[in-house]
């Protein structure tokens, strides 16, 4: 009697066992497939120009492609005994970046941006050894359809 209790017991506890066993491959091996692709265009594409004339940078943006409006900044970079002076119309000092003071529409370029270039005393080069940095924003509307403010803190990640 002792046996058939405990063969009684194995059977029942093999029997839920077995049950649980059917929901757990299911879970295990379940699977799904995804397929296509979905661009994202940003729609906008800025492009440089450097124009150099010995010691003096030209500096222009324009957004030829795409239908949305952006702002744009540049900034300069040399070495630390190298000292670099802006001018332009259009273009205000907003920290390390000159900041263009237009939203630049689709089509359109910015103003000329002059950096000068002053090297130290005895040393010779010209402008080609200043690196220009520039970024573009989406312009952001409000509700009542004017103009947000440039947002530079917006990010997008691109995996090419």
């Amino acid at each position: 009697m002792k046996n058939s209790k405990f063969i009684l017991t194995a059977l029942c506890l093999v029997l839920v066992l077995g049950m649980m066993v059917s929901p757990a491959l299911a879970y295990f091996t379940d699977y799904a497939t995804a397929e296509g692709e979905v661009a994202i265009e940003l729609g906008f594409k800025t492009v440089i120009t450097e124009e150099v004339d010995g010691l003096k940078k030209a500096i222009t943006i324009s957004n030829p492609e795409g239908p949305e409006s952006c702002y744009v900044r540049v900034k300069a970079l040399a070495g630390s005994d190298v000292t670099l002076d802006y001018s332009g119309s259009g273009w205000t000092k907003s920290g390390e970046w000159y900041v263009y003071d237009s939203i630049l529409e689709a089509g359109a370029s910015t103003s000329v941006l002059t950096v000068s270039i002053t090297l130290p005393a005895g040393e010779e080069g010209d402008g080609k050894n200043v690196v220009v940095v520039h970024e573009s924003a989406k312009v952001i509307y409000n509700a009542d359809g004017s103009p947000a403010p440039a947002d530079w803190t917006m990010a997008a990640n691109i995996v090419e």
